[in-house]
Protein backbone atom coordinates (compact mmCIF):
# COMPACT_ATOMS: atom_id res chain seq x y z
CA UNK A 1 0.00 0.00 0.00
CA UNK A 2 1.80 3.29 -1.05
CA UNK A 3 -0.13 4.99 1.33
CA UNK A 4 0.91 3.09 4.70
CA UNK A 5 3.86 4.97 5.66
CA UNK A 6 2.11 8.49 4.94
CA UNK A 7 -1.26 6.88 6.81
CA UNK A 8 1.13 6.04 10.23
CA UNK A 9 3.35 9.16 10.15
CA UNK A 10 -0.37 11.10 10.57
CA UNK A 11 -1.17 8.95 14.12
CA UNK A 12 2.02 10.22 15.47
CA UNK A 13 5.85 9.58 14.60
CA UNK A 14 6.69 7.96 17.29
CA UNK A 15 4.20 5.20 16.99
CA UNK A 16 5.47 4.99 13.13
CA UNK A 17 8.51 4.64 14.16
CA UNK A 18 7.43 1.66 16.45
CA UNK A 19 5.72 -0.32 13.43
CA UNK A 20 8.50 0.51 11.00
CA UNK A 21 11.26 -0.25 13.12
CA UNK A 22 10.86 -2.45 15.43
CA UNK A 23 11.46 -0.11 18.11
CA UNK A 24 9.04 -0.34 21.03
CA UNK A 25 11.33 1.49 23.32
CA UNK A 26 9.82 4.86 22.89
CA UNK A 27 6.43 5.59 24.81
CA UNK A 28 4.47 9.12 25.23
CA UNK A 29 5.88 10.93 27.86
CA UNK A 30 9.42 9.44 27.94
CA UNK A 31 11.84 11.63 29.15
CA UNK A 32 14.92 10.68 26.79
CA UNK A 33 12.88 10.36 24.00
CA UNK A 34 16.48 10.62 21.92
CA UNK A 35 17.49 6.95 23.46
CA UNK A 36 16.72 4.46 20.55
CA UNK A 37 17.83 0.61 21.80
CA UNK A 38 19.57 -0.04 17.94
CA UNK A 39 21.67 3.39 18.14
CA UNK A 40 22.82 3.56 21.90
CA UNK A 41 23.57 -0.27 22.92
CA UNK A 42 26.21 -2.10 21.71
CA UNK A 43 27.97 -5.62 22.69
CA UNK A 44 30.51 -5.35 24.94
CA UNK A 45 34.14 -4.90 24.35
CA UNK A 46 37.04 -5.07 26.23
CA UNK A 47 37.97 -2.23 27.04
CA UNK A 48 41.59 -0.69 26.21
CA UNK A 49 43.77 0.15 29.77
CA UNK A 50 44.77 3.85 28.11
CA UNK A 51 41.12 4.92 28.04
CA UNK A 52 40.02 7.28 30.04
CA UNK A 53 37.42 5.77 32.89
CA UNK A 54 35.63 7.54 35.62
CA UNK A 55 31.87 6.34 37.44
CA UNK A 56 28.66 7.99 38.49
CA UNK A 57 26.87 7.15 41.79
CA UNK A 58 23.36 7.51 42.99
CA UNK A 59 22.90 6.74 46.60
CA UNK A 60 19.98 4.34 47.52
CA UNK A 61 18.63 2.02 50.16
CA UNK A 62 14.91 1.13 49.40
CA UNK A 63 15.53 2.18 45.97
CA UNK A 64 18.42 1.45 44.32
CA UNK A 65 21.88 2.62 44.95
CA UNK A 66 23.76 2.59 40.99
CA UNK A 67 26.95 3.12 40.19
CA UNK A 68 27.77 3.06 36.47
CA UNK A 69 31.32 2.55 35.44
CA UNK A 70 32.15 4.93 31.85
CA UNK A 71 35.26 4.83 29.34
CA UNK A 72 35.97 7.40 27.03
CA UNK A 73 36.62 6.31 23.54
CA UNK A 74 40.53 8.94 22.91
CA UNK A 75 39.66 9.02 19.08
CA UNK A 76 36.34 10.16 19.33
CA UNK A 77 35.75 10.96 22.73
CA UNK A 78 32.52 8.59 22.89
CA UNK A 79 31.65 7.56 26.06
CA UNK A 80 30.48 4.29 26.97
CA UNK A 81 29.20 2.83 29.81
CA UNK A 82 30.07 -0.83 30.05
CA UNK A 83 29.49 -1.52 34.13
CA UNK A 84 26.64 -0.94 36.26
CA UNK A 85 25.76 -1.78 40.03
CA UNK A 86 22.28 -1.54 40.75
CA UNK A 87 20.91 -3.01 44.02
CA UNK A 88 18.52 -2.01 46.47
CA UNK A 89 18.61 -3.06 50.44
CA UNK A 90 22.47 -2.55 50.97
CA UNK A 91 23.93 -0.60 53.32
CA UNK A 92 26.54 1.67 52.38
CA UNK A 93 29.76 -0.51 53.37
CA UNK A 94 28.19 -3.50 51.07
CA UNK A 95 27.41 -1.32 48.41
CA UNK A 96 31.12 -0.30 48.90
CA UNK A 97 32.63 -3.75 48.98
CA UNK A 98 30.13 -4.90 46.28
CA UNK A 99 31.82 -1.01 43.87
CA UNK A 100 35.25 -2.57 45.14
CA UNK A 101 34.32 -6.29 43.92
CA UNK A 102 33.02 -5.01 40.36
CA UNK A 103 36.36 -3.51 39.81
CA UNK A 104 38.86 -4.70 38.08
CA UNK A 105 42.34 -4.55 39.85
CA UNK A 106 43.93 -2.59 36.89
CA UNK A 107 41.51 0.23 36.38
CA UNK A 108 42.00 3.65 37.79
CA UNK A 109 39.34 6.49 37.20
CA UNK A 110 39.81 10.04 36.58
CA UNK A 111 36.91 10.93 38.84
CA UNK A 112 34.04 9.31 40.77
CA UNK A 113 31.21 11.49 40.56
CA UNK A 114 28.49 11.55 43.18
CA UNK A 115 25.14 13.26 43.94
CA UNK A 116 25.94 15.49 47.13
CA UNK A 117 23.97 13.84 48.93
CA UNK A 118 26.83 11.64 49.88
CA UNK A 119 28.38 14.11 51.78
CA UNK A 120 25.31 14.30 54.28
CA UNK A 121 26.35 13.12 57.71
CA UNK A 122 23.96 10.28 59.44
CA UNK A 123 24.22 9.29 62.81
CA UNK A 124 24.97 5.19 62.35
CA UNK A 125 26.20 3.10 65.59
CA UNK A 126 26.50 6.84 67.62
CA UNK A 127 28.71 7.96 65.10
CA UNK A 128 28.04 10.69 62.60
CA UNK A 129 29.07 9.19 59.31
CA UNK A 130 28.40 9.86 55.78
CA UNK A 131 28.44 7.69 52.92
CA UNK A 132 31.39 9.89 51.92
CA UNK A 133 33.29 8.79 54.74
CA UNK A 134 32.02 5.09 54.54
CA UNK A 135 33.55 4.90 50.82
CA UNK A 136 36.43 6.73 51.45
CA UNK A 137 37.03 3.79 54.40
CA UNK A 138 37.01 1.32 51.26
CA UNK A 139 39.24 3.54 49.19
CA UNK A 140 36.38 4.98 46.79
CA UNK A 141 37.23 8.29 46.36
CA UNK A 142 34.16 10.59 45.36
CA UNK A 143 33.75 13.68 43.96
CA UNK A 144 30.70 16.38 44.01
CA UNK A 145 28.76 16.27 40.84
CA UNK A 146 26.40 18.60 39.29
CA UNK A 147 23.28 18.51 40.57
CA UNK A 148 21.32 21.01 38.62
CA UNK A 149 18.34 18.18 37.02
CA UNK A 150 18.23 20.66 33.51
CA UNK A 151 22.18 20.61 33.12
CA UNK A 152 22.40 16.63 33.74
CA UNK A 153 19.10 16.60 31.62
CA UNK A 154 20.86 18.85 28.63
CA UNK A 155 24.65 17.18 29.28
CA UNK A 156 22.65 13.26 28.56
CA UNK A 157 20.76 14.60 25.40
CA UNK A 158 24.06 16.12 24.08
CA UNK A 159 25.79 12.69 24.72
CA UNK A 160 22.58 10.57 23.05
CA UNK A 161 23.29 13.03 20.08
CA UNK A 162 25.45 11.87 17.02
CA UNK A 163 28.85 13.03 16.91
CA UNK A 164 31.19 13.82 13.97
CA UNK A 165 31.08 10.13 12.77
CA UNK A 166 27.51 10.05 12.34
CA UNK A 167 26.91 7.85 15.52
CA UNK A 168 25.78 8.75 19.31
CA UNK A 169 28.45 10.13 21.45
CA UNK A 170 27.45 7.80 24.30
CA UNK A 171 26.78 4.04 23.51
CA UNK A 172 25.96 1.60 26.74
CA UNK A 173 26.97 -2.11 27.01
CA UNK A 174 24.06 -4.29 26.68
CA UNK A 175 25.38 -6.03 29.60
CA UNK A 176 23.81 -2.40 31.45
CA UNK A 177 19.99 -3.92 31.83
CA UNK A 178 18.95 -1.64 34.55
CA UNK A 179 20.70 1.86 32.86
Amino acid sequence: DPGYRDRLFQQGERLAKALLEGDWSVFAGQFLSEFAYHRHVVKPFEIPRTWTRFRGYDLGFRAPACMLWIAKEPSTARLFVYQEMYEAEMTDPQQAQRINDLTHKHERFTFSFADPAVWTRRTVDIVAKSTYDVFLNHQILLTKADNDQERKAHRIRQALGDIHDGEPGLKIFSSCTNL
